[in-house]
């Protein structure tokens, strides 16, 4: 059991909670697209070749002039429209996001980003494991844990402190966790390169952000990958890094937090359809059911964890409403992976939403889209929702 979270991770596209003698095993919200890069030790040219990232971002024009005879090898950009594409030099792929650039757009480096994700990773004391393009190569990816394992059972002490009382306490499978930074970096012009923090049980994998300030950071790609970009990618890295023990400290909250199943619905509407919560909190206002609350997390708390009458008006605004996504996470709030470990808390519910992007929802359609989506689109913002409207219910309920 002294094995890193490495020996759990799933490889290919396995998507389970189970292995085959039905024990728990690591799945990442990846599901197969990165390469296990762990052997490589933090050497920048050995993940570019094992991760099939040992290629260059090109612009191609997307129209030419050509020569008096047609001569096809003497062509320039079209005077105008010197408009160009940018191609994965690998594959021919575009990967621009259909936003042709100008011929005064710098591209991004493949190998500068691996080069200073792997200084970064060594100087904070991570190894960078997983990495790999998405949808084409249009996005790079590139995570890094930290070594060893979190125990999300106590929250007292510095990052070695708790690997020595993990250690000491014995592995405890759904309390532990590994925890690291995802880079994203786009080849998309007016994309931005990302620095995530995530938090990883044994038995499920479920990423958020440290901090909502952080995507202020985000380094733009109007300007070409120089020392002020490193710059702003290392002070990323570090501040994450220095603000892990929040992020553990923050699941440990909702774990700690009981409430009913009330209100674990109440947690996954407020951040997949919070128009619904708020129109049920209108008509009881409005029929006299309650009084007006301070805010909604005090309407949960106070009114409908409690009233019948509430919890009945709820449900009928549920029947009535098309919630195809907040059905099936609902419906994964009993069966979602190492929810052994946090029934009948707030964990419960995050999680069930963190699972349900991280791993169900477009994965049908498009893989790598789906990755996308949680990582830095919509997903994202939902799940960094749900931690924030989660702790907000925790704090009301040490008022109530």
């Amino acid at each position: 059991m002294g094995k890193t979270v490495a020996h759990w991770f799933c490889q290919a596209a396995k998507n389970s909670a189970t292995d085959r003698k039905g024990k728990h095993t690591m799945t990442t919200l990846y599901h197969g697209l990165l390469a296990d890069v762990s052997a490589c030790k933090n050497d920048a040219q050995a993940i570019a070749d094992m991760a099939t990232l040992n290629w260059a971002a090109s612009k191609i024009p997307l129209y030419m002039d050509f020569g008096a005879e047609g001569d096809m090898s003497q062509y320039t950009p079209s005077g105008t429209r010197q408009r160009y594409a940018i191609v994965n030099s690998r594959n021919n792929a575009v990967i621009d996001g259909g936003k042709p650039v100008g011929k005064d757009f710098k591209l991004i480096d493949n190998q500068d980003i691996l080069t200073d994700a792997c200084e970064f990773a060594t100087e904070t004391g991570m190894e960078v494991k997983r990495a790999g393009a998405v949808e084409g190569g249009s996005f790079v990816v590139i995570e890094a844990e930290f070594p060893g394992l979190y125990n999300l059972m106590s929250v007292e002490g510095t990052y070695q402190e708790r690997i020595q009382q993990r250690e000491a306490a014995g592995l405890r499978r759904g309390d532990a966790v590994s925890g690291g930074v995802t880079i994203i970096a786009s080849h998309q012009p007016g994309k931005k390169t990302r620095v995530r923090s995530f938090l990883r049980r044994l038995s499920c994998m479920n990423g958020m952000t440290v901090h909502s300030d952080l995507r202020a950071l985000a380094l733009s790609h109007r300007s070409s990958y120089d020392s002020k970009a490193r710059e702003t990618l290392q002070r990323m890295m570090q501040e994450v890094s220095n603000s892990f023990s929040d992020h553990v400290v923050a699941v440990d909250t909702l774990t700690g937090c009981a409430v009913n199943r009330e209100v674990q619905k109440a947690h996954v509407i407020g951040v997949t359809q919070p128009e619904l919560l708020t129109a049920v909190m209108e008509e009881t206002i409005k029929r006299g059911i309650c009084g007006t609350p301070r805010n909604m997390a005090a309407f949960v708390i106070d009114e409908l964890a409690s009233k019948d009458a509430v919890k009945q008006l709820l449900d009928s605004y549920m029947a009535d409403t098309g919630k195809r996504v907040l059905d099936s996470i609902i419906n994964i709030l009993d069966t979602q992976p190492g929810v052994e470990h946090c029934r009948g808390t707030l964990a419960q519910s995050y999680h069930a939403v963190t699972h349900h992007f991280d791993h169900n929802y477009g994965r049908k359609n498009n893989p790598d889209s789906a990755v996308m989506f949680a990582l830095t689109g919509k997903g994202d913002e939902i799940k960094t929702a749900a931690l924030t409207f989660g702790l907000e219910l925790v704090q009301m309920a040490g008022k109530a």
